[in-house]
């Protein structure tokens, strides 16, 4: 019997290997051509695809915690935190925050953030009532949900991110006429070290205040790292010195990642039985610091070995699909927890979410296409 059950594990083991291999490499045979977030193929000039890569890996990292495999959803937060606050700011344009200042452009931004995310998040919760009633939202909690009042379990990080749209570009309004005033604030280090001050400041008021914290603390960590990249990218004989060092950079990578996976609570508890936090929410200022420093590693070192593997084709799929993922594949992990264990709950989740993602991605992508106006050319890199 001992014999039959260790041969089963292998078993499921080996079908959990192939089918996330499946998976993994399915946008392969979509497009030759993978279109990335923001419309563009491969690489861009002015945009380290790397970034949608990284993103895409912070998407499984939240359906690997969600199905207590690898408990690290608070990490992934942090580097969805993170990647927006550094393309909010598009660190590889000189001054590009500058057009904060005018409240016409401040209205487009709210605009194209509303187009980006509302239709996935209105239709994900209009489909779950048309399907299971209010079985799974409670009819008073799916109202407060629409007006974003409340929210329904994995949905807060919608609200929180919603709040820090409506919250930055004021914020990055005040910052640039101030620094408009105040000549050593021109200066990128110094406006890296001043978002990170102020990051670690707000979060100190939200423990204060004891209230919703929106992780906006973690929005201007990723600020920072913009604006510490875009010095470098101003500096190019210092980045080309960094650069230079691959194998440190590849050392910082796998340093980096075995950090996620052994500060994971699924790790921790065998060391310590009776102890028990997640990193993420425990020290979310921290763990905005380590997404950052991910994220610097992988824009400057994105010719290099994991760099490529990052902005790989599979990655940048699941990077682009990532809002639907996120909002789709929690409420089928009930039904597959019914039938599987937890590696093929999170195999099969992954599978029919990122299906039902790609599919929902292109219905809206093409009918918000057409409600946008044309963009100008310094705003097509700045999706979050």
């Amino acid at each position: 019997m001992d014999q039959w059950l260790k041969r089963k594990h292998y078993v499921m083991l080996l079908i959990f290997i192939i089918f996330f291999l499946m998976i993994l490499y399915f946008p392969l045979f979509v497009k030759k051509e993978l279109p990335l977030g923001n419309g563009s193929v491969a690489r861009a000039d002015n945009r380290c695809v790397q970034v949608d890569g990284l993103r895409g890996i912070a998407a499984i990292m939240v359906v690997l915690s969600h199905v207590h495999i690898l408990d690290q959803g608070g990490v992934a937060n942090a580097i969805f935190f993170a990647i927006t606050g550094f393309l909010f700011i598009n660190p590889y344009k000189n001054d590009y925050e500058r057009k904060y200042l005018s409240p016409k452009n401040i209205l487009k931004f709210y605009l194209n953030r509303a187009l980006r995310i509302l239709p996935f998040y209105y239709i994900v919760l209009i489909a779950v009532v048309l399907i299971t009633g209010f079985k799974v939202i409670p009819k008073e909690q799916w109202i407060h949900n629409l007006y974003f009042t409340d929210w329904y379990d994995h949905l807060w990080y919608i609200h929180a991110l919603v709040r820090n749209y409506l919250i930055m570009p004021v914020v990055m309004m005040a910052f640039v006429f101030l620094s408009d005033r105040i000549r050593f604030l021109q200066n990128d280090i110094v406006r890296s070290l001043f978002f990170l001050v102020l990051g670690a400041l707000v979060r100190n008021e939200f423990i204060f205040l004891d209230i919703f914290d929106i992780r906006i603390c973690q929005f201007m960590v990723g600020i920072s790292a913009g604006y510490m990249f875009r010095y470098l990218l101003n500096n190019p004989a210092l980045l080309k010195k960094i650069q230079d060092m691959r194998v440190a950079g590849n050392t910082l990578f796998i340093s980096l990642f075995l950090a996620i996976i052994l500060s994971s609570c699924n790790v921790t508890l065998l060391l310590f039985p009776d102890i028990y936090f997640r990193v993420g929410l425990v020290f979310p200022f921290f763990t905005s610091i380590f997404a950052a420093i991910l994220l610097l590693a992988v824009v400057i070192y994105d010719k290099g070995t994991i760099g490529k593997l990052i902005g790989s084709r599979p990655l940048l799929f699941f990077g682009k699909i990532t809002l639907p993922l996120y909002l789709i594949h929690w409420f089928f992990l009930p039904v597959f927890r019914s039938f599987f264990n937890k590696y093929l709950t999170f195999v099969f989740a992954l599978a029919v979410s990122s299906f039902l993602s790609w599919i929902l991605d292109l219905l809206v992508s093409k009918v918000t296409g057409k409600l946008k106006s044309k963009k100008p050319a310094d705003q097509k890199t700045a999706n979050a």
